[in-house]
């Protein structure tokens, strides 16, 4: 989990504080020691590191009652339920979800099973008046 990212940091516009690493340059990190971590990015291996990492997105549906009227547009693959399209200035934008994002959960469901049909009526389901997307996202990161 990341405790905090310096604001003079390469990575303070990609990682925020409560992301949780899930993987560096392909590797898992779910059941490695933090200190392991550290280590293992610090070390000179290549010029950049890929780091792979999970978000909890959450919209407010009070003036966005539909995933359409959120800005983001989404599609069924191989690898699960990805972001395809983000409307510019939209309300999910302003939160955070990017195009390529991978929605690994829908309100605490995870949608690895899920049709598209079946994740976007849990999105567009009226009941919650917040929309709470767990979002999996890589990035390269500059090792100095």
């Amino acid at each position: 989990m990341v405790s905090r990212v310096k604001k003079t940091s390469d990575l303070n516009d990609k990682l925020q504080a409560g992301d949780a690493l899930t993987s560096m340059d392909g590797q898992s990190l779910r059941y490695m020691n933090p200190d392991l971590v550290v280590m293992r990015f610090l070390e000179p291996r290549y010029s950049t590191a890929t780091l792979e990492f999970e978000r909890e997105v959450k919209i407010s549906k009070q003036n966005h009652p539909s995933l359409k009227k959120m800005g983001i547009g989404m599609t069924q693959t191989y690898n699960g339920l990805i972001v395809k399209g983000v409307r510019k200035g939209s309300y999910a934008e302003l939160m955070g979800v990017k195009e390529g994002d991978i929605v690994m959960a829908v309100n605490g469901e995870k949608t690895r099973y899920l049709s598209l049909r079946e994740a976007v009526r849990l999105i567009d389901d009226g009941k919650s008046p917040e929309l709470s997307l767990l979002i999996r996202r890589s990035v390269a990161v500059a090792r100095k």
